[in-house]
């Protein structure tokens, strides 16, 4: 349905309810206000008879309980002998009773009833010799408390009176019966009847108005008392000169907890508004108006509106309706032809719409000409960022996958060949030791420009559909990839391979400093070294590699002779930037104990690399391709990050206060932004610096020694602790340790491994020593046996670490440790074969 048809449709209900409703609510609110003015006039006085009879209960359950403990009564009522009690006693008691009635006039019966329900004692102010309700009084006794006072209406059905009676347990101990004297039993019952004179006489001066009136009911609907302005005989009640009696569609929701808000129910015939009331258990106030007197207050206003209603709707409808088609509905058009256009339009099409008005709609047309070109610009780079190198401009790994995938469908259907040249920076690595990234990434863009420089449009024969391929691409890293399509013979990609060595054997200048990179390529061509895109950038990617193991700055073509460990390097490769990707890294930790006291003072964190297909993948095959392809970038950032959360973990489930160790490579050391990272980690896990230590390598301090030593007496300043890890197996000169802002030594498992030698014994105590006096503590690895423990400890070496505590272990495994070691405070931690 269109919107010009939906419109009217909408809008004319949407007119026309408003205005019955209001008309309606009109009208109800005036007979709602004189319902509730009603009502609440008959509500007040509900209120005050209820507060007189509550208050004649509570005074009548407090005299209850005084009177209950009367010496006299109660020694009345304990008296075994019959002559003692009833020649002696009930005299005085009378008289007492009597003096009750006296000061209470309204206790017009006072009486002693026995346990069985036997009328033991009886004063009336009215000259009866009995109760008047003796059964009523007994069922009354049946149902109340024997520990406590208690006050209840009786509405005597025969005559129609209402009595208000009040009842209190009559407690002692018989003589002879119980020698406990905290012990009591039931002894009788005082009784009063209380006139309610005051109840009735209220209800039947009340007048409501409206031609309504109260009732006073009790629970099975006889009426009790009426106002004297309302007439019962009109409302169906029965035979009123007998036993006059509330219908049941008033008796049927006296018990209900709303049935004080009133409600309709038809009498006779006739509506009437009926709320009631709950006084007490057997006792109901009711309150009556007829209907018809409500709704003559509204009916006059009703007419009035009504009129004005109808001529609203049949003048204003046609008027609205033209006007809406004029502002909104042709608006609404022009801007919905203008969505289907953008909609079918390519994703850089501009479409634009007039504004006619300077309305919410005009507004909402130039936004949707700013949302178009807006829309026009973000489609562009969003293919920019799908497809492109942010770095270098170039094509990324993903667009030229799809390249790669067309031209080879091409190339099947034309019978032709293609070339993949993998390329690959020879000595870029310096580049960042020792300027850092940010000189690395100009190398990177001058690559981009060197490659497109010297690819010249005769290095592309044309196919048969000939289309303009982006032929360069940077895979990531340092690693270029170059795309030959319809190459005849390799003389063709000989020229184009040796023309990019030579020019990349050119000297490159960054920020004032020369360096000459050079470039390994590795060469597949289709279809002979592959079928799939996958198969042929793999296989370049190998050969690429030979051609580095043959000496770098040359090209080298794909072959099946090229080993295995070169295929399970690149393979290996392509797996660690998919697990980089995803996360499929573990920490392990290994604890480092105090010489002296064999307690966990610090543990160090390991990455594992877990793999389905090879199992757990030792670092030391990793990091180096890692550190290679830049890959220890993320890889330390998250260690950095995992093994300060998880210290933070410790700590707070209330383990030892240990600190942890995290290794630094030499790439990580020589990024700009390691002292960010660092300070990241220390504040996204709340851990202060003292907790922290940061391992390196000799190699890693030496190679770009001016910016690791700044760094370093940086990260110190902040209280992080700097440790020189495989002492010894590098440069492992004792002289230059002074020069080394560092404050642990890590001596290599290699002299833990030979102190029995007779050389490397005075070697190690060296070491000790020399560390020891430049205020240097140290840490002895891979120390597995008894006696390489009793000989760093008689050497004073400060920390030991290796297979004989532990090996490294989950951080889950590594909390149970800990967890057990603060259990035993006093015992040092056990070893590896303890454990």
């Amino acid at each position: 349905m269109r919107l010009h048809t939906k419109l009217p449709l909408i809008l004319i209900p949407l007119i026309v309810l408003p205005l019955l409703v209001v008309n309606y609510l009109a009208y109800d609110l005036l007979k709602t206000n004189a319902t509730k003015e009603a009502f609440f006039t008959a509500s007040n006085l509900l209120d005050q008879i209820l507060e007189k009879s509550d208050n004649k209960q509570t005074i009548a359950t407090a005299n209850m309980d005084l009177f209950s403990n009367y010496p006299i009564l109660n020694f009345y009522m304990q008296a075994q002998d019959a002559e003692e009690r009833y020649g002696l006693i009930q005299r005085p008691t009378m008289k007492k009773l009597a003096g009750i009635q006296k000061v209470y006039a309204d206790y017009h019966e006072i009486m002693v009833v026995l346990p069985n329900g036997k009328v033991d004692l009886y004063l009336s102010s009215r000259d009866q010799e009995k109760p008047k309700n003796s059964a009523m009084i007994q069922a009354l006794i049946q149902a109340s408390d024997s520990q406590s006072s208690e006050t209840g209406y009786i509405h005597n059905r025969l005559d129609g009176t209402l009595e208000l009676y009040a009842t209190a347990p009559l407690l002692g101990a018989r003589e002879g019966l119980n020698n406990d004297p905290s012990s009591s039993e039931l002894l009788g019952y005082l009784v009063v009847t209380i006139d309610t004179e005051f109840l009735t006489q209220l209800i039947q001066e009340m007048p409501i108005g409206l031609k309504g009136g109260l009732l006073l009911s009790d629970g099975q609907g006889s009426i009790i008392a009426t106002s004297e302005d309302l007439d019962i005989s009109q409302l169906g009640f029965g035979q009123l000169q007998s036993k006059p009696e509330l219908p049941y569609a008033i008796t049927s929701r006296q018990d209900n907890p709303a049935a004080h808000i009133p409600q309709l129910v038809t009498l006779n015939d006739e509506n009437y508004y009926v709320g009631s009331n709950r006084l007490s258990n057997n006792l109901f106030a009711h309150v009556i108006v007829p209907e018809h007197e409500l709704l003559l207050l509204g009916s006059d206003i009703s007419i009035l509106i009504g009129l004005v209603t109808t001529v609203a709707i049949f003048v204003a409808v046609p008027l609205l309706i033209l006007m809406l088609r004029k502002q909104i509905l042709i608006p609404v058009e022009r801007l919905n032809h203008a969505f289907n256009q953008l909609g079918e339009g390519e994703g850089d099409s501009v479409v634009e719409v007039e504004a006619l008005y300077d309305d919410e709609l005009g507004e909402l047309s130039q936004a949707f000409n700013v949302m178009s070109q807006d829309l026009s610009q973000s489609n562009a780079k969003i293919r920019v960022l799908a497809y492109k190198d942010p770095l270098t401009g170039l094509p990324n790994r993903h667009m030229f996958g799809l390249t790669l995938e067309n031209i080879m469908e091409e190339c099947k259907t034309e019978d032709c060949s293609l070339a993949l040249l993998f390329l690959d920076l020879d000595d870029f690595k310096n580049v960042n030791d020792t300027l850092g990234h940010q000189a690395g990434d100009k190398i990177l863009k001058q690559t981009g420009t060197i490659l497109e420089q010297n690819l010249r449009e005769d290095d592309y024969i044309g196919l048969a559909n000939p289309v303009i391929y982006n032929s360069i691409a940077r895979l990531g890293g340092d690693e270029f990839i170059i795309l030959l399509p319809g190459i005849s013979n390799r003389a063709e990609i000989d020229r184009v391979a040796e023309r990019i060595i030579t020019a990349m054997n050119k000297p490159i200048f960054v920020d004032g400093h020369e360096f000459n990179i050079g470039a390994s390529i590795g060469i597949t061509i289709y279809p002979e070294d592959g079928l799939s895109a996958e198969d042929l950038i793999k296989n370049a990617d190998m050969a690429m590699y030979e051609a580095k193991k043959q000496g770098k700055r040359r090209f080298h073509y794909f072959s099946e002779s090229i080993g295995s460990d070169q295929l399970a390097r690149v393979k290996l490769r392509q797996k660690l930037h998919k697990a980089v990707e995803q996360g499929a890294f573990e920490l392990y930790y290994q604890p480092q104990v105090d010489s002296v006291s064999e307690r966990i003072v610090s543990v160090e964190a390991l990455i594992r690399w877990p793999d389905e297909e090879q199992g757990m993948i030792s670092p030391e095959k990793f990091i180096p391709i890692a550190e290679e392809t830049g890959l220890i970038i993320p890889i330390g950032e998250w260690v950095l990050e995992r093994a300060c959360k998880q210290l933070k973990s410790w700590h707070d489930q209330g383990l030892p206060d240990i600190r942890v160790a995290v290794n630094v490579s030499g790439v990580q050391l020589n990024k700009a932004n390691i002292l960010t990272q660092v300070d990241n980690a220390l504040r996204s896990s709340r851990i202060s610096p003292e907790h922290l230590h940061l391992e390196l390598t000799e190699s890693a301090i030496l190679s770009g020694r001016e910016l690791a030593v700044k760094l370093l007496d940086t990260f110190r300043s902040q209280g992080i602790s700097i440790a020189l890890d495989d002492f010894g197996t590098g440069y492992s000169s004792l002289s230059y340790l002074r020069t080394l802002p560092i404050d642990i030594l890590k001596v290599d498992r290699s002299f833990i491994q030979e102190i029995h030698h007779e050389q490397s014994a005075p070697i190690l105590s060296s070491i000790i020593s020399m560390a020891h006096a430049l205020n240097i503590r140290v840490v002895a690895e891979g120390v597995e046996e008894q006696t390489q423990v009793e000989f760093m400890r008689m050497k004073q070496c400060d920390i030991i670490q290796g297979y004989y505590y532990s090996r490294p272990v989950s951080a889950e495994q590594l909390g149970k440790i800990l967890a057990l070691e603060n259990d035993h405070s006093s015992a040092a931690l056990p070893s590896q074969q303890q454990l």
